[in-house]
């Protein structure tokens, strides 16, 4: 472990998997973790303080040993904030030169970036702006939206070739396999081609994962450590459909996050630092927010917990990559994997959001190499136990109920529904998480809607 080395991180947002999980797992790898203050970093659609975070990153600087910054939060104010078009070029360009100048005075302290590829659409505020998504896709401002983050992105490659940046992660956000990205990516990978830095840059699907992945291959490096992993997937048609909101087959998603961590695939002999089993059944991807659960393959779900088993059995670190569905796992595969593998005894697991979301912390998980328990049992938690489980009906008494909006909860009706949701995880641990021995920990819904869960505090 990394000891006594301290890495300075500028998170995307606030929200949990954005910033305290990310820095939750680096703190149980031994960094310390330098961050700006947290209310610096906006909440939901108001924007971060841009301007003082780039003056408190030049003050903070020399303090770390390196740096995992995410563009968007520096340029815009955040994820949220780069998919509006509050912020114009010139200043965008002007935060992000920060980089520069602290490179400039401290050239060998690294600093790897992470930045979204602007997604097809906008941000979700309302179940009225969820009604009306579908339109938004392709009018006039998105394509100015576009425009000027497509600069940014190819700003951002510059940097690679000027020494400002080390790594460079262009994640592409929610998309479509014919949408308008494709011809951006195209000029990214041919200007970063051109730059001669295309070693230094890692173009694949993703956004939220960014921090935590780029996180991990920094205190890798820290650490002079090299990760080797095997790759095994439930189903080769299944490896090879392409998962919601994504424009590349699950293969590529999956090598793709491998690749941003700067893992190799162990070949023949190699012994790798842990085995990553995909679980991508042969059958349409749904989205557990919106479209109820597909039936599963019992012959095809039996064979690979029964892999999972194995290998486990035989003393390998083994991560469970669930990608069977979008926003959340296969709770039908979960409870199979509990009742055939003790899951404390896991390296890793995720299911939560995109493919490419999941499995970037899947791979996270694998690489550091966490002994604390902790991060696993949260990711059970969350992914299986709320998203796959409670959020339906968290859902349904919001709205019944509580009359409430999913995507804007009034501040008491949001007490009202993390109490309902509390009660409901408590029960769901207590019956499918014993060997965890979790007594108590914390929940909210961080950003006033269901959509996502904040736990911490377990214990």
């Amino acid at each position: 472990m990394p000891q006594n080395k301290t890495i300075g991180f500028i998170p995307q947002d606030n929200r949990p998997v954005s910033f305290r999980q990310p820095v939750m797992a680096a703190r149980l790898a031994g960094c310390k973790i330098l961050t700006p203050p947290s209310g610096l970093l906006g909440y939901r659609t108001k924007p971060g303080d841009c301007d003082k975070i780039s003056e408190w990153f030049i003050e903070s600087f020399p303090k770390a040993d390196g740096w995992v910054v995410s563009l968007d939060m520096l340029a815009y104010g955040g994820l949220v904030a780069s998919r509006e078009l509050l912020e114009s070029l010139s200043n965008s360009m002007r935060r992000i030169d920060t980089i520069s100048e602290a490179k400039k005075c401290f050239p060998a302290i690294p600093v790897y970036a992470f930045q979204a590829i602007r997604r097809l659409s906008i941000t979700v505020k309302s179940s009225a702006d969820l009604r009306n998504w579908k339109k938004h896709h392709e009018n006039d401002l998105l394509k100015k939206y576009r425009s000027r983050n497509h600069k940014v992105n190819l700003r951002a490659i510059k940097y690679l070739q000027t020494g400002a940046l080390d790594r460079l992660s262009l994640l592409q956000e929610d998309a479509r396999p014919d949408g308008p990205q494709l011809k951006e990516q195209k000029a990214l990978l041919a200007f970063a081609a051109a730059s001669k830095t295309r070693s230094k840059l890692c173009l694949t699907t993703g956004a939220d994962e960014g921090a935590l992945v780029l996180l991990t291959r920094l205190i890798n490096r820290l650490e002079g450590k090299k990760i080797k992993v095997k790759v095994i997937f439930s189903s080769e048609k299944g490896a090879d459909r392409i998962a919601l909101y994504e424009d590349r087959p699950v293969r590529e998603t999956v090598f793709g996050q491998l690749n941003a961590i700067g893992a190799e695939i162990a070949v023949n002999s190699t012994k790798p630092d842990f085995e990553l089993y995909v679980w991508c059944p042969d059958r349409p991807c749904v989205d557990l927010v919106f479209q109820d659960r597909v039936s599963g393959n019992p012959l095809e779900l039996t064979r690979f917990v029964n892999w999972i088993r194995k290998s486990v059995q035989n003393g390998r670190s083994v991560v469970v990559a669930d990608l069977a569905y979008a926003n959340g796992a296969d709770p039908e595969f979960c409870r199979m994997l509990s009742k055939t593998v003790a899951l404390p005894r896991l390296a890793g697991y995720s299911a939560w959001n995109t493919a490419a979301n999941a499995a970037g912390y899947a791979v996270a998980q694998g690489a550091l190499n966490l002994k604390d328990k902790h991060f696993l049992a949260l990711r059970l938690m969350e992914d299986w136990g709320y998203q796959a489980e409670i959020r339906a009906a968290a859902d349904l008494y919001v709205k019944a109920v509580l009359k409430g909006d999913v995507w804007s909860l009034t501040p008491r009706k949001k007490i009202q529904a993390e109490k309902y949701i509390k009660a409901g995880l408590c029960r769901w641990v207590k019956k499918n998480l014993s060997r965890f021995n979790i007594n108590s920990f914390s929940a909210a819904l961080p950003w006033a809607r269901t959509f996502e869960m904040d736990i911490w505090n377990i214990s």
